[in-house]
């Protein structure tokens, strides 16, 4: 198989700049034997009586930050933490950085480049206690868009609640698990008054930035998700409960 095979053409104004609202407003496609065109607030007309909703709890972090060096702009994806206070960045453009530079954040926050690799991944060693870190994120981290929005638009506070999903409680994910963003509050008690839910931690990794660059017919994933198992949806699974995604 060869990865031009998966080429298409998405005309830019095709391309929604912000969700629909509200968010179970958006479009539904129901498979079975022939296609339905329908609305995401009416999934629980497909949704039978004995089966199981999966939902990814996993959160966001804000890890999209700002950074100047001399007069040159950096746009800053964190995506793993590591030890020492150092995290792994996508940074864009990496070219203009040499390892042991330091790099101004918001409010005069810095931090240095230890370590480059290839396709702009970086490794950054923050240069202010650790103790600091969440404060910092929270109040200058943006919400890591996907790279064909934010070539359009620049994120802000208006994507913080929605680009997350309604039961978003585990912090961990670089980017949303976007099937979920679909959800209600109201679709989402009707499926807990009736005992159909159950959550799994997926945290979505730097995997989801990275395009596919090796062109040959060995197509494989490129990185794996942080993962949490959950004993009890195991268990729920083994009996034969049917699994929606």
């Amino acid at each position: 198989m060869e990865l031009s095979q998966f080429d298409f053409h998405l005309p830019e104004e095709l391309i929604a700049l912000r969700p629909a609202s509200p968010r179970e407003s958006s479009k539904l496609l129901v498979g079975f034997d022939e296609l339905v065109d329908d609305f995401f607030v009416n999934i629980t007309k497909y949704v039978n009586d004995d089966d199981l909703i999966v939902i990814n709890n996993s959160k966001v972090i804000p890890i999209l930050i700002n950074g100047q060096k001399d007069s040159k702009h950096f746009s800053i994806t964190l995506h793993k933490k590591k030890e020492n206070f150092k995290w792994m960045a996508f940074i864009k453009p990496s070219r203009k950085l040499n390892v042991g530079d330091e790099i101004t954040l918001d409010n005069n926050y810095k931090c240095k480049v230890e370590q480059k690799y290839d396709y702009g991944e970086t490794e950054l060693k923050f240069l202010f206690p650790e103790s600091e870190f969440e404060n910092f994120i929270s109040n200058y981290g943006n919400m890591p868009l996907p790279p064909y929005i934010q070539k359009l638009r620049k994120p802000d506070k208006k994507d913080f609640e929605d680009y997350q999903t309604i039961f978003a409680n585990t912090a961990g994910s670089v980017a949303a698990p976007t099937a979920g963003l679909h959800f209600s509050n109201e679709i989402m008690n009707y499926f807990y008054d009736k005992n159909q839910i159950e959550q799994v931690t997926l945290h979505v990794g730097a995997g989801t930035f990275m395009p596919i660059r090796d062109k040959s017919k060995n197509i494989r994933c490129m990185r794996n998700l942080d993962k949490y198992q959950n004993k009890q949806l195991k268990e729920l699974m083994s009996v034969g409960k049917k699994v929606e995604k």
